[in-house]
């Protein structure tokens, strides 16, 4: 449910833009919605009752089949929301000295790895997972903080473009004036401006 939520939300990312004033205000708003709704599973999962107690169920494996059911529901709008970031970061981060669209997946991936990791081998042991996703949660309102220093697309460095991005998985084909950083190909999701 998680990686498919995450590919979800990837291809979501392009319908959130439209409906957003900036590619970078939608990245700061997927990035509060992971932290909050990580928070609410937390929440959810260590201090709510089980669902299979809810609905009269005690132990066996149609108890433990609702439960992780439910679980993996639950990491549903977490997921939508991280699988929105990456899409919505590159379009939010064009310019000419922006990063490449490989170096912000890269730099994701290093950044997933060493915090589970991390988290796995020093922080569980000695924090507890609750305050393991506390802090998860903060770096996640803190990456929203911290877009606000993104630089703003200026008009100089934007040029007409007929190609599709590499980012636009929708059926239509660009068109014609599609805005794109010069020499950048990482990310036009919402059309024309």
């Amino acid at each position: 449910v998680f990686m498919a939520g995450q590919g979800a939300g990837a291809l979501l990312a392009r319908r959130a833009r439209a409906a957003a004033p900036s590619a970078r205000r939608t990245f700061q708003l997927a990035e509060v919605a992971t932290g909050l709704s990580a928070l609410g599973v937390l929440a959810l999962t260590t201090r709510g009752p089980l669902p299979s107690t809810l609905v009269g169920l005690e132990g066996g494996p149609l108890a433990l089949a609702l439960d992780v059911a439910a679980a993996g529901l639950l990491t549903l709008v977490p997921a939508l929301a991280m699988g929105m970031a990456l899409p919505l970061l590159a379009e939010a981060s064009v310019g000419a000295s922006a990063p490449s669209l490989a170096r912000l997946y890269a730099a994701g991936l290093v950044g997933a790895v060493v915090g589970t990791l991390g988290g796995a081998t020093l922080g569980a042991p000695f924090l507890g997972l609750d305050v393991l996703a506390l802090g998860a949660a903060g770096l996640h309102v803190l990456c929203a903080a911290l877009a606000r220093r993104l630089p703003t697309l200026r008009a100089s460095e934007v040029i007409a473009d007929t190609e599709r991005s590499p980012l636009d998985l929708g059926d239509a084909p660009a068109a014609p004036g599609r805005a794109r950083a010069r020499e950048r190909p990482t990310a036009v999701l919402a059309g024309p401006p």
